[in-house]
C-alpha cells in the first residue's frame, strides 16, 4: 500500500480529483451567484416600477381628488351665490305682487 501512495501517479490522481472537486464547487458557487444577481435585478426593477407608479399617483392626487378644505370653500361659495339668487327672486316676486296689487 505504501508503494501505491508513494507513486507519482497516485499523487497526480488525488490532486486531479481534489482540483476537479474544487472546480465543481466554484462552478456551482458562481452559478448560484449569477442566479442571485438576476433575481436581485428583477426585484430592483419591480421596486423601481412600483416607485414610479406611486410617484405618479401622488402627483395626480390633486388633479383627480378634491381636498376637504377646497370642497368646503367651493360649496360655501356656491351656497352664497344660491342665497343671493334666492333673495333676488324673492325681491322680484314681492315687486310683482306689489304691481299686481296696484293694478287691481
Amino acid at each position: 500500500m505504501n508503494g501505491i501512495m508513494d507513486s507519482k501517479w497516485f499523487y497526480w490522481a488525488v490532486t486531479g480529483v481534489i482540483g476537479a472537486l474544487w472546480a465543481g464547487l466554484l462552478w456551482f458557487w458562481k452559478r448560484q451567484r449569477t442566479q442571485d444577481d438576476e433575481r436581485f435585478k428583477a426585484m430592483e426593477k419591480r421596486q423601481e416600477e412600483e416607485h414610479e407608479r406611486v410617484s405618479r399617483v401622488i402627483s395626480e392626487l390633486p388633479i383627480n381628488y378634491t381636498l376637504r378644505d377646497e370642497f368646503l370653500r367651493v360649496t360655501s361659495a356656491q351656497n352664497t351665490k344660491l342665497d343671493t339668487i334666492v333673495d333676488k327672486l324673492g325681491e322680484v316676486s314681492n315687486r310683482l305682487a306689489e304691481l299686481r296689487g296696484r293694478q287691481e
